[in-house]
């Protein structure tokens, strides 16, 4: 009878064993599971966010390369148009590394002398009144002046906005 216990208690201490160690290869293989869902986690995070800024992208304005139109009188323009775009509701302009060009004084938007040269527009002109966006084929410019000692190119850095709060910044030389 004491044989037949031992026996029993050494068939007992082999399958507690047997247990223990598929225990832990279970617990391995979980922890294993865990880490490759992390990695995918992570994958599929850097994916949606490279989605997102290509889907930004693809949204984003073209505008023309603009030019500076002579109105008489020393008054020029400097003009864009929107050449394919989302709607609109601002396009923030920044005369960027350019000497002896500024923004005319007292237009809407633009910051006074001896601030950084920016102006924005508003949806005010060029287009059906009424209408509060700017669209595909419209027109955006600014008065500037012209110094008689000035950079050969202007550097233009646009800021267009949407009502969804995005935003492209877009850069022009001309």
């Amino acid at each position: 009878m004491a044989l037949a216990a031992l026996i029993v208690s050494i068939l007992a201490l082999l399958a507690a064993g047997a247990s223990a160690y598929y225990g832990r290869q279970q617990a391995a293989a979980a922890e294993a599971a865990a880490e490759s869902a992390a990695v995918s986690a992570q994958a599929a995070s850097d994916t949606a966010r490279v989605d997102n800024d290509r889907r930004h992208e693809e949204r984003a304005p073209k505008i023309s390369p603009g030019e500076l139109r002579d109105h008489g009188s020393g008054t020029h323009i400097l003009h864009f148009r929107l050449l394919d775009s989302p709607e609109l509701i601002r396009v923030d302009a920044e005369i960027v590394d350019s000497h002896g060009i500024n923004f005319r004084p007292g237009t809407d938007g633009t910051a006074p002398a001896g601030h950084p040269v920016k102006a924005f527009y508003l949806p005010e002109f060029d287009y059906p009144p009424g209408r509060l966006r700017l669209t595909t084929g419209d027109g955006i410019y600014w008065p500037v002046e012209l110094d008689d000692v000035r950079s050969n190119q202007i550097h233009i850095r646009l800021t267009c906005h949407t009502v969804d709060d995005e935003a492209w910044t877009i850069h022009r030389e001309i």
